[in-house]
């Protein structure tokens, strides 16, 4: 999982190249755009640690909430709307960059990402790089993020708890097959956990994080919980 991870972050970044352009205007003649939804895990392993088994987590943690940033770029850009649908526009070079998010009779949201003209790697025709839904507060929905030019791409699904507890799963897709999983953990107080999964159920890795930013790392199936191979 951790190479589609890495792969499929670096299509993801081709939809925030050049989009640094601050829009502090962000509404449009109709009224004010949803907000996307930015999921980011929390943590307090400090940026700091030599620590390898901090560090693995920290860099997953890293590009777990890259994958999903791109959202705080398009909430900084004005938005136009027709009836329930809100959509933005980026153009760089020869890229054109559409995100559009449609309302739902509940209050929901759709959200689609897609890409036209050349990034000068590869040439999209109204491409979908992202696509997803969200309820109407934010707090859960999901979203797919799409590998070029393959069948693989990767879901996500997360979910709020009252206590402000997020729980995503991530799942590495080859077609309409999980090839792994990853789930996690983020909490308000900064503890949380990263539990890798081969395919959907048998456990391989976690890291395990506390509000003070030290941890624990485990494999499966030995040594398993009651013995870590590494702490920090």
């Amino acid at each position: 999982m951790r190479k589609l991870l890495l792969a499929g972050l670096a299509v993801a970044m081709t939809a925030m190249v050049g989009c640094d352009k601050k829009d502090n205007n962000p509404t449009s003649p109709g009224g004010t755009a949803p907000t996307i939804p930015v999921i980011q895990i929390q943590t307090s392993i400090p940026d700091t640690t030599t620590n390898p088994y901090a560090q693995s987590a920290r860099s997953q943690v890293a590009a777990t909430n890259a994958y999903f940033s791109f959202g705080s770029i398009f909430n900084s850009m004005q938005a136009t709307n027709s009836g329930n649908t809100w959509t933005w526009t980026y153009t760089a070079g020869g890229l054109t960059e559409t995100f559009t998010a449609t309302k739902q009779g509940d209050g929901s949201y759709t959200w689609k990402l897609t890409m036209n003209g050349s990034d000068g790697s590869h040439t999209y025709s109204n491409y979908t790089l992202y696509e997803g839904a969200s309820s109407a507060d934010g707090k859960s929905g999901n979203w797919a993020i799409y590998s070029y030019g393959d069948t693989t791409y990767v879901k996500f699904q997360w979910s709020t708890d009252a206590s402000g507890v997020l729980t995503g799963t991530m799942d590495d897709m080859n077609g309409s097959t999980v090839a792994n999983r990853m789930v996690i953990t983020s909490r308000p107080d900064k503890s949380g956990q990263i539990v890798w999964y081969q395919a959907t159920s048998t456990m391989q890795e976690k890291w395990v994080w506390l509000t003070t930013g030290h941890g624990s790392f485990y494999t499966y199936p030995t040594p398993g919980d009651a013995n870590p191979v590494g702490t920090w």
